[in-house]
């Protein structure tokens, strides 16, 4: 906890004067406070004795100033903390995903998107609260402490005890007792949100999975119990905090009542005024509004503290490539060699896998399911590292070279087109955000979707559905084509990108392909074998292991294996 305490007190330190800044302004609003009623107190009780305007007249002019200046000082208050609540909540996110992105995907397979979500967002809003409701409260409240301690020693030292007695008990052992009895519900709630956030993401989109084995009453089921279970937690946290209020309110008026009995000697020794009696108790009132809020500031600490512990659980697995530097890459060329690599300690993926492409050279890897053709561009995209052997581009080791500038050099056109729910215009921007108008159409006319995004009623402004549903699955095909054209890189990888198409979608798709990627280099991935014969090389992939390679000719001739998948 402790750990975990001081690395989001470092995330906030380049905040460190605005927070200080709203603590104080919160102190002076405090101050107001107690200032307004200690004031108000004296008007009344000296009024009692009718005494001349005259004497009445500073604390008049203290009312009217307290009156106005707590007013204002609410306000700055207000402004300051959520100023600075809002900067940090923009500093976390932005903090979150740079630190995420890179560990895509090799190190987050364990984690579920449900649960990726619940870290992304509710975690990361679970640290907002962490200035405005866990650290500035305890200093505003030793502030008053303090404060209120100087104005009582005015009077008499006896009432500083007689206030700070119970005024620690309600800041210090409220918050403490309160701190017991929640800790254990925020963390199961943090956990149990991740769960129904997972479950109600399977829900959507699984639906129909769900529709069709019959198994929608128990995923409604599992998905009630788990938020019934959140409720009644919630339930538990919500009445152990009007307990804290209860607690609190009961120190305030032992305080009170302490006051007024210590009071009444010091009066009738004439020590002090009577006057000072109804003074210090509504002072004393009013300075327990600075500790209402602690027994809510350790609830979110614990809550705060576990959600940093989720976050840094992902965000502490990057490493940072100490011997990566920047390097002139023109992609000519690409070699893997001796390469091995499993996903897991048990199962081996790749074994001994060497393969070199040459500038504007043509490769096709092919093999059936679980060959090990999609973690060759895993490999390639530095997603996942290799066990042992070696991959350079121009002659360089990919050790070091930058992930960034290693994925600059190839433009990647997957088996799974993920299509934003945006417009056709802002998926090709993702490739190069800059592009103007006539370079997108430029690059639809070379993917050979120029015609049908011509025929939308918005043209490139169309909305294309979430995921791109309002698109067919070669439409789909052919937007992340024309974003691979977009980036212009000078390596394309296509992996199974013709896997969910008919015969005749799948020719155009290839011809596409080919056709513009002539001044490029290719690496093909398929299990479908269609125009073998354009490729310089082609490897054959089976459990891991390249166990043919060669021309389309050359494997005819040698290759049995080969044979019988062309045969298929």
């Amino acid at each position: 906890m402790k750990h975990t305490l001081i690395k989001i007190l470092k995330l906030l330190s380049p905040y460190k004067w605005w927070m200080l800044l709203a603590s104080l302004v919160g102190f002076l609003t405090i101050g107001s406070s107690i200032g307004l009623l200690m004031t108000s107190a004296y008007i009344i009780a000296k009024a009692a004795l009718h005494p001349h305007i005259g004497e009445l007249s500073v604390g008049i002019v203290g009312v009217r100033f307290f009156g106005i200046s707590r007013g204002l000082l609410r306000y700055a208050e207000r402004l300051f903390s959520h100023e600075v609540t809002f900067a940090l909540l923009a500093k976390f996110r932005v903090w979150f995903f740079k630190s995420i992105e890179p560990l895509f995907p090799s190190k987050t397979g364990r984690f579920t998107s449900g649960d990726l979500l619940t870290r992304v967002v509710s975690d990361v809003e679970n640290l907002e609260h962490i200035f405005i409701r866990v650290i500035s409260p305890p200093f505003i409240a030793l502030a008053v402490a303090l404060a209120v301690s100087i104005i009582f020693a005015f009077f008499n030292h006896t009432l500083i005890i007689a206030f700070l007695i119970p005024y620690l008990l309600a800041g210090v052992g409220v918050p403490f007792l309160t701190y017991k009895l929640s800790a254990k519900y925020g963390e199961d709630i943090i956990l149990l949100r991740s769960r129904l956030t997972e479950i109600s993401l399977d829900g959507i989109e699984g639906k129909r999975e769900l529709i069709s084995f019959g198994k929608v009453e128990k995923h409604n089921a599992e998905f009630n119990d788990v938020n019934q279970r959140i409720i009644k937690l919630q339930r538990k946290m919500k009445l152990i905090s009007g307990m804290n209020e209860s607690l609190i309110g009961l120190m305030m008026n032992i305080a009170v009542i302490t006051i007024f009995v210590a009071s009444v000697p010091l009066v009738k020794s004439n020590l002090i005024s009577g006057t000072s009696l109804s003074v210090l108790a509504l002072g004393t009132m009013a300075a327990f509004e600075a500790v209402l809020p602690i027994p809510l500031a350790l609830q979110y600490l614990n809550s705060s503290i576990k959600a940093g512990d989720r976050l840094f659980q992902i965000t502490e697995q990057v490493v940072e490539d100490k011997e990566a530097i920047t390097h002139e890459l023109k992609g000519e060329n690409i070699e893997l060699t001796n390469v091995n690599f499993s996903y897991t300690a048990n199962e081996e993926v790749l074994k001994e896998i060497s393969i070199k492409i040459n500038t504007k050279e043509k490769i096709a890897i092919i093999g059936g399911s679980g060959a090990g053709k999609s973690s060759i561009i895993n490999l390639l995209l530095n997603f996942w590292k290799i066990n042992s052997g070696s991959i350079t581009i121009d002659n360089i080791d990919y050790k070091g070279i930058s992930e960034e500038e290693i994925r600059e050099k190839y433009s990647v056109i997957p088996q799974k087109v993920f299509l934003f729910s945006d417009t056709l215009k802002g998926n090709l921007l993702i490739a190069k955000p800059d592009a103007t108008d006539e370079e997108l159409w430029a690059a639809l006319q070379k993917a050979e979707l120029k015609e049908f995004a011509e025929t939308l009623p918005n043209k490139l402004n169309t909305w294309i559905g979430n995921h791109g549903k309002q698109l067919s699955g070669g439409e789909r095909k052919r937007v992340a084509i024309a974003r691979a054209i977009l980036r212009d890189a000078e390596i394309f990888i296509c992996d199974e990108i013709t896997a969910d198409l008919d015969s005749v979608n799948e020719m155009n798709i290839i011809n596409t392909i080919h056709s513009v990627t002539k001044e490029k280099s290719l690496i093909f991935i398929t299990h479908r074998l269609v125009d073998m014969d354009k490729y310089n090389s082609i490897y054959l992939l089976e459990n891991g292991e390249i166990i043919s390679k060669g021309t389309h000719s050359h494997l005819l001739t040698n290759s049995e294996k080969y044979k019988e998948y062309i045969e298929q």
